[in-house]
């Protein structure tokens, strides 16, 4: 198949009617800035942000020559109608672009936007400007809680009780998470992120508190 760009949503299919010139691919990293003491300013990478889609295609009135769904030819309407009613529905389609290059693209994503215009002789014609936000499922997770006299239960994360009363006890050790930093693990189980260098003396293995592996192991006490 030649270069091709199609959204489909439930099993609909539906291909732009003139390819998009160009498509802009934004991939961002988070970056949390801190004001450490004696450091300076210090940065850290955090999560990636999500990708982001924009691009400019025409949405014809007419089955012009350069439309490339001759054979299934729908007017500008039909394709606005559509994108409008996924974008209420408040739900994610899927995006796909093909060009038979080993580079294809088929991803999630919310409309986050159209910018639709019409040049005066050319009624009927748009010019739509996409711009899509890359979506990724979640789903709620759960937690066990143990009971005195019973087994495990297995309650939403959100309802969660803790098992005993009072102030909880802080964990020994600490296994680094994907989007951990140093400061924010200080944060959390020591009450204060600028007392990270604590745990750089607990834990020799640190070199540099700015790179921490997922899967290694902190000691925090």
């Amino acid at each position: 198949m030649s270069y091709a760009v199609f959204f489909d949503k439930n099993n609909e299919t539906i291909r732009l009617p003139v390819n998009p010139e160009s498509i802009k691919i934004e991939k961002g990293q988070a970056v949390e800035t801190y004001d450490v003491l004696k450091l300076g300013k210090i940065s850290i990478a955090a999560a990636a942000e999500l990708d982001k889609y924009s691009f400019e295609a025409e949405l014809p009135s007419k089955q012009y020559r350069y439309v490339v769904t001759s054979g299934d030819f729908k007017p500008a309407d039909f394709y606005l109608d559509k994108f409008k009613e996924w974008m209420e529905a408040k739900e994610p389609v899927r995006f796909i672009k093909n060009n038979d290059e080993g580079d294809d693209l088929s991803t999630l994503v919310l409309i986050e936007s159209l910018d639709i215009s019409e040049n005066a002789g050319e009624e009927g014609d748009y010019i739509v400007s996409f711009k899509l936000t890359e979506y990724k499922p979640f789903e709620k997770k759960e937690v066990f809680v143990s009971g005195q006299n019973t087994t495990s239960t297995k309650q939403a994360a959100s309802t969660a009780m803790p098992a005993r009363e009072g102030k909880p006890s802080t964990p020994k050790t600490y296994t680094v998470a994907s989007g951990d930093t140093l400061w924010g693990i200080a944060k959390r189980f020591l009450g204060d992120g600028s007392k990270y260098p604590q745990l750089v003396k607990l834990n020799p293995g640190i070199k540099n508190p700015a790179l921490i592996r997922v899967g290694q192991v902190i000691s925090l006490a």
